[in-house]
């Protein structure tokens, strides 16, 4: 398996590309099989149909369990289920292990999954959530389009799109962990909404103390880095290209600025902007900033560039769902490249 990566310079058109290769081969193709096995859910189903907590009819209708209906949405993210073809999935699965279960109608189903309230789980090793340790995090965002438009969000086709206005996408902000490739903390929010508006918001819902957040430019903001030294985390954030020094002002921490001001030291002392950031940036590791924009790349190529949803409780549901999933995976493996001689 051979795969090409962009390097900074060759996006300058100063490089060439960098062909990596999966040297894992045999344990990656195990872990990519693994992910398909996901029908043992029907049988994790069975045994949490209804709310423990519920053991009767109410007004003639059965109570079934979240999780019953977390695991319906699964199928339905995964294989792109409208709710009818949903509930005669689950009937045909019923008549095969001749279960006497009530089967959820189509509109139990739509209006269950409207409500599904659900927070995404530390996935983590044992040995890396252990006292919840030590971990960086990769913020960013990617727009997702309310409407079925196909073709994607590149700038080529973005004039042909139909629906590319602000009221008509939503942004989906994660906060990814580098080393376990989990998602930590994901929010929602409009098409127009700044990243930085919600840095402190995914900051805020990480469990775990934070050493350094990676994030780019958009997110070189004072909220932002109030947010991080909040957390006594390192502010990974390259500055703007017109940056100058700050003071803090009386109302701000004496340290507020200093990681900025670090940074904009460093990019001048070099002999221009360009080579200036490409030095900063390889004294952060801040090429680990790239993982995240995988991690987009990976949901969009399983889930697509759309919502199925049409409401907007439903909407972030629906995106937590497809994070836990993905983060599930995680567990089964994942490919090591080395460079390709």
């Amino acid at each position: 398996m051979l795969q090409t990566f962009l390097h900074q310079d060759e996006l300058r058109g100063t490089g060439m590309p960098i062909k990596m290769k999966v040297c894992n081969v045999a344990d990656y193709n195990e872990s990519l099989k693994k992910r398909g096995k996901v029908f043992h859910l029907f049988h994790e189903a069975t045994n949490v149909w209804f709310d423990k907590k519920v053991r009767k009819r109410t007004k003639s209708k059965f109570i079934y369990s979240d999780r019953l209906i977390q695991i319906l949405a699964v199928f339905r993210y995964l294989f792109k289920y409208p709710y009818r073809q949903l509930e005669g999935l689950l009937e045909d699965f019923v008549d095969h292990q001749q279960a006497n279960l009530p089967i959820p109608d189509f509109t139990t189903l739509c209006r269950r999954m409207k409500k599904l309230s659900l927070t995404i789980e530390d996935h983590r090793e044992v040995n890396q959530a252990k006292n919840r340790g030590l971990v960086d995090v990769i913020i960013d965002s990617t727009g997702i389009n309310i409407y079925h438009t196909g073709g994607g969000h590149s700038k080529e086709n973005g004039y042909f799109r139909r629906y590319k206005h602000h009221d008509q996408v939503r942004k989906m902000h994660v906060a990814l962990d580098p080393e376990s490739k989990d998602v930590l903390s994901m929010e929602m929010s409009s098409g127009s909404t700044a990243d930085s508006t919600m840095a402190p918001i995914l900051l805020a819902g990480i469990d775990s103390s934070i050493s350094g957040v990676y994030a780019d430019g958009a997110y070189d903001r004072i909220k932002v880095r109030q947010a991080c030294l909040d957390r006594q985390a390192k502010q990974i954030i390259p500055p703007k290209k017109n940056a100058v020094i700050r003071k803090a002002k009386k109302r701000e921490a004496p340290n507020l600025w200093d990681e900025r001001n670090a940074a904009i030291e460093i990019i001048r002392s070099q002999n221009n902007y360009d080579e200036g950031r490409k030095t900063w940036k390889e004294s952060q590791s801040y090429g680990k900033r790239s993982l995240v924009e995988a991690f987009f790349s990976r949901f969009k190529t399983i889930f697509g560039f759309h919502f199925m949803s049409r409401n907007e409780r439903a909407r972030q549901s629906e995106l937590a769902v497809k994070v836990q999933l993905l983060n599930s995976y995680n567990r089964f493996g994942a490919a090591v490249f080395k460079k390709a001689v």
